[in-house]
């Protein structure tokens, strides 16, 4: 009822209706002749007022201007008609309105879409990666993380020594600092994916996020288009839209880009984890739908889930560019699905790698979510790095080719230059700590290490007649699954010391050869030379200690590798020598190239087509893009602001070089805050901490006020802080 009251109102108000001239002439003389009354009412009283002296020439300027009002009138109406000039050239067309062919005075269900915003979900699931790899890994990693990053911060810990003990096979496995080197290198997605949530999303270094269902409420035949994401840092509830009128139901779930994941939570005084699964949602033909859901692990009850969510029609959506959308977080995927109840553990448990790929949640300004997935086997084998990190379901977009280097225009060749550029500037902008590049470096090194000791162990000794028989180190060798850390060391010593009395043993045999060729040669006129037996010996001594050394040098240059790694780009050219050309295949790569890759391809914005609603398509409210993308950016330099707080407050009397400095920085922000306080303070969701609790209730120019504010006080930290 309310809705057709509005409309009507709203109609009859825009009419527009030209008032005869007649009418105005009768309008302003009215206004004359009941202004000279007033005149005479009170003449006596401006009299003896302060304007005595004045009045009367504003009265005469008054009835002069409406007597002239009149004439021109009058005039006009009686001229209006009969000249006619020359038509006129014709002016420059203006740019074309949105086409409001849906609104009508009977408020049609059937063409228009209807938005209500709610800060109400009826179910959240909150997701914690600091939980989930103290359950399933270690209850020890931050701690181990801390004081391995201490460690390294003090310029006490020596890179070359650590690869000495590593060729000598002297690590004290006991010794606290190598014990919590060891356990992070194992597991190495645990400091990057902790460190990238907080500096490149929204998620905390305790609470990744929360994913929300929107509650419908008392919102009758509304339904939520998707589920939506909070970051850990994020202070506020960001409003969720619901939908009705002119939508349809999902007719099913699509699997084909699904992935599972699991989180812990507490049911009464036991701890579970729970396994849930990343879904979309399949819209009827000519509909989208307009972002993903999760569902329980194992659900059954589908028909019943798709008919909470909505679809919308595709003339009523518009395409998002990737730069719109907004990183919350990563978070690995599950590789244990199922609900457990999980015992409180007193030692690490470093029994199982959890890691099978990663996923990242990216926000859209209509606050509707979207997952980019990674796994380890969700890459085109044959194709290079570059091409795969862009990769979506199987396909790569096509607009990542450089056309020009291709004959046929369905056959792509180079990746462009453009786009490698363009990815490279955005890796390097992401600066990591040396506890990031040493953990990975390390745990790459031994993989590939016992990789290719596995490796030479088939090649030089897995065959008949041996260079020499392997003792009992070496004979670790035959599974890489078997070496332990101290274990490279004692392979590679005792195939030096081999090496070393073979090679003595071929220049004795060698000599005495020779004798005998020589002498034979005078006897008998026999050519010189080797035998084939011989030069196959040979040729296995050279190729045996090729490989030795090969093996020994990625030790030496490991530490080299770690000190030159400044940001993800370059820590992605020493994982991958091959850089962005390396050709990816099955079963080629280890544990932990598989990982980097994983991250570096969910830290690319989705390449896919991400809808929003065209505003043309709505009946009441509309969506403010600009507003929303204004959102977006306030909340990264909000949390910005906070981590620098956050690093002061932990050593305030060293930070940014301490006394003056700090006082003339703690100045500058207190002139920059109490500006705010003065402009939003009186709102009710403003409190003194600097924290915004529901951005969507500023106007635009408190946003856009909001984010010069929060902007000029990081800058003001930066500038004083380097």
């Amino acid at each position: 009822m309310f809705q057709n009251l509005y409309e009507f109102t709203k109609g009859i108000s825009s009419v527009e209706y030209e008032t005869p001239i007649p009418v105005q002439i009768v309008m302003y003389l009215t206004l004359l002749i009941i202004f000279i009354l007033l005149i005479i009412i009170f003449k006596e009283s401006l009299d003896i007022s302060a304007f005595r002296d004045n009045y009367m020439w504003y009265y005469f300027l008054f009835m002069f201007n409406i007597i002239n009002i009149c004439a021109v009138l009058g005039y006009y109406y009686m001229k209006n008609g009969t000249f006619i000039g020359n038509v006129g050239k014709p002016g420059n067309a203006g740019k074309t309105g949105e086409i409001g062919d849906n609104v009508n005075c009977t408020m049609c269900l059937q063409n228009n879409i209807y938005i209500t915003e709610t800060n109400q979900y009826s179910a959240k699931i909150d997701v914690s990666f600091e939980d989930i790899a103290k359950s399933l890994i270690s209850s020890n990693l931050q701690k181990s993380l801390d004081d391995f990053s201490t460690t390294l911060n003090s310029n006490v810990f020596d890179y070359s020594e650590f690869s000495s003990n590593l060729l000598q096979g002297t690590y004290n496995l006991n010794n606290y600092a190598t014990e919590r080197f060891v356990l992070l290198s194992t597991y190495n997605e645990y400091p990057i994916v902790r460190y990238l949530n907080y500096n490149m999303g929204l998620g905390d270094l305790e609470q990744t996020g929360i994913f929300a269902q929107p509650s419908v409420g008392s919102h009758i035949n509304s339904f939520p288009l998707s589920f939506t994401a909070f970051g850990g840092s994020e202070t506020y509830a960001s409003g969720s839209f619901l939908v009705s009128g002119a939508f349809k139901h999902p007719i099913g779930i699509d699997y084909s880009n699904s992935a599972k994941f699991q989180t812990t939570a507490k049911k009464g005084r036991s701890r579970y984890i729970n396994t849930f699964e990343i879904c979309s949602l399949r819209p009827p033909d000519d509909y989208l739908s307009m972002g993903i859901i999760l569902l329980p692990y194992g659900y059954q009850n589908l028909s019943m889930m798709i008919k909470q969510y909505a679809c919308l029609s595709k003339k009523c959506c518009k395409k998002l560019k990737p730069e719109q959308l907004n990183l919350m977080f990563i978070y690995p995927c599950a590789s244990n699905p199922g609900s457990i109840e999980i015992e409180d553990k007193t030692a690490p448990d470093l029994s199982e790698n959890v890691s099978e790929g990663f996923f990242s949640i990216w926000r859209t300004p209509l606050n509707t979510i979207y997952a980019k997935i990674s796994t380890n086997n969700s890459f085109d084998a044959g194709k290079s790095l570059i091409e795969n990190l862009y990769l979506y379901q199987g396909k790569v977009p096509s607009n990542i080719y450089d056309r020009s280097t291709s004959d046929d225009i369905n056959e792509n060749i180079n990746v462009s230059r453009k786009i490698k550029k363009k990815t490279q500037i955005f890796f390097e902008s992401i600066i990591i700590p040396n506890v990031i590049s040493a953990t990975t470096i390390f745990s790459n090194t031994i993989e590939l290490i016992k990789e290719n000791l596995e490796i030479f162990y088939k090649v030089h000794f897995d065959k008949p007649n041996p260079l020499f028989v392997p003792g009992p180190n070496i004979r670790k060798a035959r599974n890489k699954d078997n070496i332990e850390l101290n274990d490279i060391g004692k392979i590679l010593k005792e195939i030096e010391d081999k090496l070393d009395d073979n090679y003595l043993r071929e220049l004795e045999n060698e000599r005495r050869n020779y004798n005998k060729i020589t002498k034979k040669r005078i006897k008998t006129l026999y050519p010189s030379g080797r035998t084939e037996e011989e030069n196959e010996r040979m040729m296995s001594s050279y190729s045996l200690k090729n490989d030795y050394q090969n093996i020994k040098s990625m030790i030496m240059n490991m530490s080299q590798q770690i000190k030159t790694v400044k940001n993800l780009y370059d820590l992605m050219k020493v994982i991958f020598p091959g850089g962005f050309n390396t050709t990816m295949e099955e079963n080629k790569f280890t544990k932990t190239q598989m990982r980097i890759f994983n991250l570096l391809a969910v830290l690319i914005p989705p390449q896919e087509n991400i809808y929003t609603i065209k505003n043309k398509c709505l009946v009441y409210d509309k969506i403010d893009d600009d507003k929303q993308e204004l959102m977006q950016v306030l909340e990264l330099e909000i949390k910005k602001y906070k981590m620098l707080l956050k690093k002061f407050s932990k050593d305030p009397n060293t930070f940014c070089g301490g006394g003056k400095n700090l006082q003339k920085m703690n100045e500058e922000l207190t002139v920059e805050y109490n500006a705010i306080y003065e402009t939003i303070g009186h709102i009710d969701s403003f409190v003194s901490d600097s924290e915004l609790r529901d951005l969507q209730k500023y106007s635009k120019n408190r946003l856009e006020y909001l984010y010069s504010a929060f902007t000029r006080m990081n800058n003001i930290i930066m500038s004083y802080c380097g």
